[in-house]
This record gives structure tokens, sequence and C-alpha cells, in this order.
């Protein structure tokens, strides 16, 4: 059994084609597979694994998965498969009779191997370009309404251009075409019968929309195309993937099938657009008052240059922090032009951002007093709610919890405050057990380990944390153990 000019490979087809590479057996190549754990991969495109149709089940592969040698073999036997090179003449004379929309395919195919061959001459292996250069085309492929392409079509594509002269490539790689085919014959309701079926947002199966399909077209005597595929063609000639997208995914979907955009500083001069933002930081702090918790701050950064302005601390995010920070930043390095902030309500309230446009709040902007950031011509940007991505002075503080709160030298000020002893009167009468520290040089911390300290299990106990974590979090009060 073979699959030769597919994409997808049961275990059995691929022992069955003697690839290079690979096992000549079905349990050999099964093998591999749970070897290198192919259900478990992914690429450009998605899951590298599926089950497999029809009779019989099991699992197919991607070829992207199997060995290179191996892949290099499965294309020969797909340019043998194919019927011998036409010449020069023929090729320019079809493709004279082609729709533009087919010539645009050839041109995009051609472009899409000058990039691989572009890599090429920088010294980049010929199956690391083909897979760098199609990671990049299966989002715009979306975008432009084309079909996502596959590594193993983009070696197929350059097989057709083997030893062709590069001018004449453009005709080789033109689609085959047949003459324009008439449409689908369905009526009318039954084909907004199958759009108001497939475009649920369950997104289910084209197979089960047509059996649904079948059933109300006999009970109103629609026409409808005996083969389903010819509706799956019909979609996608005429509604733009993108729109197929939204329908059936909605807009986070859609949003994800555009390109990845890259931030650039160069064209912001410092001091035009700052940034603000609070920070909770990873460590516990006995605060004047007695009072231990864990430190909040507010840092203000120049976007430009990356540096930190600002920074000032309270046991919460308010206004008024706010305003202090901006007064340490403005007195010290003058009055910026925008600032980029979330909509927490210590930055939308009126005394920081009164008069201006803002997320939560209802009032125009015409109805209230000017804020501190009006009254000084400081624009506020509003940053999108959840999305650490927006803020660029998230990588500031990621270097604060790694260079400040979590540095190696605080390892063993760790080590010596971590005792059974010290736990065990830390707690009190709420641990009934043995206390055990268990260090942990390996990744400098400490596994603590208290028995009976669940006051019975959660089933039995009566204290509102009945699984420990709010008793684990605790722990984060007990003193440090100076020298």
């Amino acid at each position: 059994m073979s699959n030769v000019g597919g994409e997808w490979f049961s275990a059995g087809e691929l022992a069955a084609m003697a690839l290079p590479g690979l096992p000549s057996t079905k349990a050999g190549v099964l093998k591999v597979a749970q070897r290198e754990g192919w259900e478990r991969r992914n690429g450009a495109q998605g899951a590298l694994s599926r089950k497999r149709k029809g009779r019989g089940g099991g699992v197919e592969y991607h070829v992207s998965l199997l060995p290179e040698v191996a892949r290099v073999a499965i294309v020969a036997a797909e340019v043998e498969a194919q019927p011998a090179r036409i010449d020069r003449d023929t090729a320019w004379a079809q493709w004279d009779v082609l729709p533009e929309g087919m010539k645009a395919q050839a041109r995009r195919r051609l472009d899409i191997l000058q990039q691989v061959e572009a890599l090429i001459r920088h010294g980049m292996g010929k199956t690391a370009a083909v897979e760098h250069v199609v990671s990049q085309q299966v989002r715009e492929a979306r975008l432009a309404g084309a079909k996502p392409v596959s590594a193993s079509t983009v070696h197929a594509w350059f097989a057709l251009v083997d030893g062709v002269a590069p001018e004449d490539r453009e005709a080789y790689l033109a689609p085959a075409y047949s003459g324009r085919q008439a449409k689908v014959e369905i009526s009318p309701d039954a084909w907004d019968f199958y759009l108001g079926r497939y475009f649920y947002r369950s997104r289910p199966s084209h197979a089960s929309c047509y059996r649904d399909l079948v059933a109300a077209a006999a009970d109103n005597g629609w026409t409808i195309p005996a083969n389903p595929r010819a509706l799956i063609r019909r979609i996608d000639t005429e509604i733009p993937p993108a729109v197929q997208t939204y329908l059936r995914e909605g807009d986070a979907a859609l949003s994800h099938a555009y390109p990845h955009l890259r931030r650039d500083r160069t064209t912001i001069s410092p001091m035009q657009v700052l940034n603000l933002d609070g920070h909770t930081w990873d460590v516990m702090v006995r605060w004047p008052e007695g009072r231990v918790s864990r430190p909040l701050s507010l840092a203000v950064q120049d976007i430009a240059s990356g540096k930190i302005l600002a920074i000032r601390f309270d046991l919460t995010l308010n206004h008024h922090l706010v305003r202090l920070a901006l007064g340490d930043t403005f007195r010290d390095y003058g009055v910026c032009d925008s600032l980029l902030m979330d909509n927490g309500r210590e930055n939308a309230a009126k005394a920081i951002s009164g008069g201006q446009a803002r997320p939560r709040w209802g009032k125009t902007p015409e109805e209230e007093p000017a804020g501190l950031l009006k009254t000084l011509g400081v624009k506020a940007v509003f940053a999108t709610p959840y999305w650490g991505q927006a803020k660029p002075i998230e990588r500031a503080f990621r270097n604060f919890a790694h260079d400040i709160a979590k540095r190696p030298e605080f390892y063993p000020l760790l080590k010596r405050s971590l005792t059974p002893e010290r736990v065990r009167a830390h707690y009190g009468a709420w641990v009934t057990g043995t206390v055990n520290c268990y260090p942990m040089d390996n990744i400098e911390a400490v596994v603590v380990v208290m028995e009976g300290a669940l006051g019975g299990g959660a089933t039995r106990t009566l204290r509102l944390d009945q699984t420990g974590k709010a008793l684990g979090h605790a722990l984060l009060r007990l003193p440090a153990q100076e020298d």
C-alpha cells in the first residue's frame, strides 16, 4: 500500500515504502514514533499526527516528522510518478491560457522558492530554510486568501523546476488547468442552510454539516451536490480564510491569524513616550508599623532607552503613589508627550487621567475637571488589558525578579532560616506532626514537608483553607535568620 504524493502516512505505509532512515516493519516505525514523540509534536500548521480516517483507524504522521533522507526519497518517488516534463514552448503556451488567478499562484510559488534559495546562499541548510519560510507563509497565506503550504509541497516545487532555466520557472510552476468548470448546482435555501450549520462557533465538521443537509434536503425537496467536497471548494472560493476564521472561531482566533509584530524604538526619542506600571515583589517585608506583606512598587520607564526613571513603594497601588512616581520623573527629567499604562483604578482616577477618554469610565472627558496628565499636556494611552506584552516595562520587572528578589546570594540565608524548629514554632498548634526541611542546592530552593497540617484533611477540617494553600503562603512571613 502506497501513499506517494500525500503528506500523511500511517506506520504501515511508511514501512511498505522501505524509506531510507526508517525501519522496514510497521512495529519498527511505531517504535521510532514512540521514541521521538511524534504524537506530541506540533508544526507551523498544528499537530503533526492525527487519527486516520476510514476503515481500520490508527494514526497518521505528517511527512515533516520523517528524517531528511526519507523525505527526499518520497519527493523523488513523486517526481517519478509524474508524467514526463513538457518542453519549454508547450509550457509557455499553456501559460498563455491560464486565468490570472492561477498565474498569481505560480508567481507566489516562485517567490517562495526564491526566499528559500536566498537563505541557502547565506549558509542555511535546505531543509531548515524550507521550514523557516513555510512557518512565515502559513500566517501570511491565511490573510492573503491563499492555501497554506507545507514543507513537502515546497520540496515538490523544487523538483518541478529542477534543471529548468530561471526565466522559465514561472511557467513550470503553474497549477494544472483543465478549463473553467460550472459552479456546483445547489438550491439557494440549501446553500444558506449549509452555511448556517458550518459557521457555528462549535466548529462542526463539513461531514456532519453535509449529513444535516441531506436530511433537510429530503424534507424540503432541495437540490444538493452528490459530493460534499464540492461544497468545501465553493466555501473556500467564495469566503476568504480570514472571514471563515472569524465566523467559526471569533475575534481572538482572528487576531492570532495576523503575523507577529516587532517593536521598533528607533523612531522614538527619549522622554517622548513613558511607560508606567505596578509590580508585586516576590519577597515579604516588615513595614514600619509592624505589618508583614509583599511590597508593591510603581515604576516609570522611558521606552526609548529602557531606563527606569522613578520608582515608589507602598502597601497598595493607588493614585497617590502614581502622583508621587510621576512627580519624581517630571522633576528630574521633564514632562513627556505620552504615558502608556494599564486601566487600573489608580491610573484611571480623575486625579490622574481626568479630562481624557479612558476605559471603565462612562463620562465624557468634557464632563469632569482636568487631571494631572491633562493639566501638564500629557496624553494618556491605555494598554490592552491582561496583555503583558503591551507594556515594555514588563521586561524590566522580569529583571527585577531575577536580579533582586531571587538572587543566588540569598540562598544560604534561606537555608539558615528554614529549619524544622523555626517552622514548627512559626505555625504553633496548626501543625501536629513532624516537620522536615530538605535543601535543594541544585535549584537553590528548600522543600518543607509538614505532617498533620491540614486539620484532618479537606473533607474533615473546619478551616477555610482546606487545601493548605494559604498555610503554605504564610511561610513567607517567617522572619529571616541573620548571622
